[in-house]
């Protein structure tokens, strides 16, 4: 859709509540909350770093180089994980940190970490950073991405959950650190018995103090939710994902994991 609009030099106007698609073909987002327009900018701006706390609930609601690099030695370059209090933070680089210390001997006070916007320049913390002295943290600069900054060699390595352009643009320069990735994460897996969470549901004790229903409900909720995916997955006459050997692969998972994966 976007190659056909380009190509005509038209463009167009979605009003939608599917959130997934706005993201997949809107340049721009404005979002609308009772009747005003409480928040508008670029798409990526608003889904990665909304700053309406409306805004926030609709996102929660949505949904190396080629050698290894020694990381005592050199720096990393990680995306934020302290976001606007309501909204969704980078959760994985919490874990990545933790198992590189804990199984690979890079100590978590052992790197210079930069923050900044990953594809978009000028995305700042939202949230005061309060750690540590011994936790080196430093601001990219204004026009600088953390994408391109790896591209370019000046940061060594990203922990961040999304793939960054460099890597799929980048003609081979930027690696995985892991390479057999798969296997890596099975056996992982096998040694722990932990596979890494992304988020986790929290209910504030004031809320369920005066309301102590909602707990219940939401865990009834998200184990239907799990229910309903585990059925989609396992569907057979039409698959919900474009992928050839999606059975195989959840059968396969079902066999290391467990039927409740």
């Amino acid at each position: 859709m976007n190659a056909y609009f380009g190509s005509v030099r038209a463009a167009y106007l979605f009003i939608a509540h599917d959130l997934a698609i706005v993201r997949r073909v809107a340049h721009r987002v404005a979002v609308i909350f009772n009747r005003q327009v409480v928040e508008l900018g670029d798409a990526a701006q608003v889904y990665d770093s909304p700053a309406h706390s409306y805004n926030c609930a609709l996102g929660g609601s949505g949904s190396g180089e080629h050698r290894r690099v020694t990381f005592r030695e050199r720096r990393g370059g990680e995306h934020k994980w302290v976001r606007f209090r309501e909204c969704r933070g980078m959760t994985a680089p919490v874990w990545i940190r933790g198992i590189l210390s804990d199984h690979y001997g890079v100590p978590v006070d052992s790197v210079t970490y930069f923050t900044g916007g990953e594809e978009e320049p000028g995305r700042s913390e939202k949230v005061k950073l309060d750690l540590p002295a011994n936790i080196n943290v430093q601001a990219i600069g204004a026009d600088q991405t953390l994408a391109q900054m790896l591209l370019d060699g000046e940061i060594d390595a990203l922990n961040t959950a999304r793939m960054p352009s460099s890597f799929l643009k980048g003609g081979g320069r930027v690696k995985r650190l892991f390479e057999d990735y798969e296997r890596v994460e099975r056996n992982y897996f096998k040694e722990t018995g932990l596979f890494p969470i992304m988020h986790t549901v929290a209910l504030r004790r004031d809320v369920y103090e005066a309301n102590r229903w909602i707990a219940q409900s939401m865990m009834k909720a998200m184990w239907e939710s799990q229910r309903r995916s585990y059925e989609d997955l396992y569907e057979t006459a039409a698959l919900k994902t474009m992928l050839p050997w999606l059975t195989s692969h959840v059968e396969h998972v079902k066999r290391e994991k467990g039927e409740d994966f």
